[in-house]
């Protein structure tokens, strides 16, 4: 992507595979912190619902960042003109 020079196809994938990357790193390490954290042999729905929803949030967080472009959202200016 050095001078405007790209594959596009190329492009998008290393634009957007990091979203997969997060989303396994993510279900990996709550999967992780509930099995060394609940009590034994007792599921404990609290606890999951605990862990999951700040991990779901911040997943929708990476998600809304890497298309904010795409979802139409509102853009800044820029700081500097290039």
């Amino acid at each position: 992507m050095h001078n405007g020079i790209y594959a596009a196809g190329s492009a998008w994938w290393i634009q957007r595979a990091d979203l997969s990357f997060a989303l396994t790193t993510i279900l990996y390490g709550g999967t992780g912190l509930y099995l060394s954290v609940h009590p034994k042999d007792t599921p404990s729905r609290a606890l999951a619902l605990g862990i999951g929803i700040p991990l779901a949030a911040f997943f929708i967080f990476l998600f809304v960042l890497n298309f904010w472009e795409a979802l139409g959202l509102p853009q800044g200016e820029m700081l500097l003109a290039l």
